[in-house]
């Protein structure tokens, strides 16, 4: 019987840092991801939120479009496809951006951030109901430790903020249901016709729906007043966090493995409510610390395999 060979030294040294690469080429994407609060913040004080929330993806076609017919990805050829594509159209990148714009003029940056680190949690809820599974008992105990850091975050906060704060997480939240849905229909989609093409269809489809509300409201959208920072935002929003940031995690769960890389998603609410602070100028209170612990410990709890 053969005796296998020993790897190299030198290859043991290349693969570790090829390893490495590719872990810190993705908290690229993580960055981006964890900026939006920030970002949406900022448009939403400059822009009318209804509006900002559309512009989101709705800008994003002048790429998606020309790429998609470039390298002819392959569009949906049956009618359950193009249901799954109106789906992930309609809620990951209709609904979400909407409802998050829409939550972000009452609430903070850093609970915004929070509240979507449940979504994972929301889309393993809804792949259990469509297909009927029944979960483990962890991942219920993951669940409870997550909503009940969520149920927190909602309602012991500053009394100051009042109820308004209180409807700005609740819109949130309701729109990472929206988006943790919408993973769904794109994973099936996604093995149906590719990942990139139903991504750039997706996309596409979405800022079609988008372009005719956008085109009644643009007369009345204040241009003015938006500065440096606001059309810095409007572009992250756009082009970072729709395309860039979709593009570039995809590339590195290929490329390193989705069991390892997909933990770094652990890190993105923390950025979040640091850049928050950071760029904001956000209060990181005790009770803020405290929904972040449980939120984060029962996603962590959730998500063992």
């Amino acid at each position: 019987m053969a005796i296998p060979r020993e790897r190299a030294p030198e290859a043991d040294t290349t693969a570790r840092r090829e390893a490495a690469l590719v872990l810190g080429f993705a908290l690229f994407p993580i960055t981006l991801f964890a900026l939006t609060p920030v970002t949406m913040q900022i448009i939403v004080r400059e822009l009318d939120p209804l509006f900002a929330g559309l512009l989101r993806t709705a800008g994003a076609i002048v790429v998606t479009l020309p790429v998609a017919l470039a390298l002819r990805f392959r569009l949906p050829q049956d009618g359950v496809s193009w249901r799954l594509l109106l789906l992930n159209a309609g809620l990951t990148f209709t609904l979400f951006p909407v409802l998050f714009a829409l939550g972000g003029q009452f609430t903070s940056a850093s609970h915004a951030a929070l509240i979507m680190a449940s979504t994972p949690i929301i889309t393993g809820l809804c792949v259990a109901l469509l297909e009927r599974r029944r979960p483990r008992g962890s991942w219920w105990l993951g669940c409870a430790v997550a909503f009940a850091g969520e149920a927190a975050l909602i309602l012991l906060r500053d009394p100051h903020r009042g109820q308004a704060g209180a409807l700005g997480d609740l819109l949130v939240f309701c729109a990472c249901i929206g988006s943790g849905t919408g993973y769904v229909a794109s994973a099936r989609l996604s093995q149906r016709i590719g990942v990139w093409p139903c991504i750039f269809w997706s996309v596409t489809l979405a800022s079609l729906i988008q372009i005719p509300p956008i085109a009644l409201r643009w007369s009345a959208a204040d241009w003015s007043a938006v500065d440096a920072a606001g059309w810095a935002a409007l572009l992250h929003l756009t082009y970072g966090a729709t395309v860039i940031a979709i593009l570039a995690w995809t590339w590195a769960l290929a490329k390193g493995g989705v069991a390892r890389v997909a933990v770094l998603q652990f890190a993105q609410p923390v950025i979040g409510v640091a850049l928050a602070a950071l760029l904001l100028g956000e209060r990181i209170t005790p009770a803020l610390l405290a929904a972040a612990a449980f939120i984060l410990t029962g996603v962590v709890i959730a998500r063992r395999r």
